[in-house]
Order: C-alpha cells, then sequence, then structure tokens
C-alpha cells in the first residue's frame, strides 16, 4: 500500500494475500463492539420508542457492514457489487452515527453532541482528501466512533 489515503480495507482484503481473514477479523470486532456499545447505551434509555430506534438501528448498520464484508469489492471485474458493497459499508456508517445522533438527543448532551459534530467534520475532510473512502478514514472512523 502507498499510503493510508490511497487505497482501503476492502481493496486490501482482496488484493493482498491472506488479507482477507484480517479483513473479515476487524468486522467482526467493529461489529461485535459497536453493537454491544449501542446496545447497552439503548438499555439505559426509559424511552421505548428511543430505545427500539437505538436497537433496530444498530441491528442494521451490523447487518450492512456484515453483507459489506461478505461481498468482495472488485470494481474492475464486479462493478454492481462492488457499487453495493460501498453502499452497505458506508450505509452502516451512516446508521452508527444516526443510532448515536438520536442517544446524543435524547440525553441532551451538548458536549457531547458538539463532539458528534467535531468528527462528523472530521470525516468529511478526511474523505474529501482522499477521495474516497479510504483506510485513514476506516481508521479513524472505527477509533473514535468506539470511544
Amino acid at each position: 500500500m502507498e499510503d493510508w489515503f490511497s487505497s482501503n480495507f476492502s481493496v486490501l482484503a482482496v488484493v493482498s494475500p491472506g488479507a482477507y481473514r484480517k479483513f473479515v477479523f476487524w468486522g467482526v470486532l467493529s461489529v461485535g463492539y459497536f453493537y454491544v456499545l449501542l446496545t447497552r447505551l439503548a438499555l439505559r434509555v426509559p424511552c421505548p420508542w428511543v430505545r427500539r430506534s437505538v436497537f433496530a438501528l444498530a441491528l442494521t448498520a451490523c447487518v450492512s457492514l456484515g453483507y459489506a464484508m461478505l461481498i468482495p469489492y472488485l470494481p474492475d471485474q464486479i462493478p454492481d457489487w462492488a457499487k453495493l458493497h460501498v453502499l452497505l459499508a458506508a450505509g452502516s456508517c451512516v446508521v452508527l452515527l444516526a443510532a448515536l445522533l438520536i442517544l446524543l438527543v435524547y440525553w441532551r448532551n451538548g458536549r457531547l453532541l458538539k463532539l458528534w459534530l467535531a468528527l462528523n467534520l472530521c470525516y468529511g475532510i478526511l474523505f474529501l482528501l482522499g477521495g474516497m473512502v479510504t483506510s485513514t478514514l476506516e481508521g479513524f472512523f472505527t477509533l473514535s466512533a468506539a470511544l
């Protein structure tokens, strides 16, 4: 890999020998962590519709990322499947951020809401710098959302 702005984990998973298992391992860890985190936070919410919404969004995000991991990213060989891979992976991040936003708005936590907005600004800047979802953006999203 030339640098963290010229490729991403999905590309490395299909072009590097033995990297697919590492890619799946990273995905399973990410999915498991975010699902447990969001469901534990949702359990602390007394409002049933907020709790159900966060549960549904957490499950949707995890299933979406899981399906994205199963679809190889090979835009030259299977471009339609590659587009679906990108849509599912990016969609899972958006849904995860929506679940976090619902919790922050419900708890009316202005400090964390400002942090959420700042992180989203950073995600946008990293996306614009790379012109695509890069390994830098993937790593930064995983680490910052986990905090």
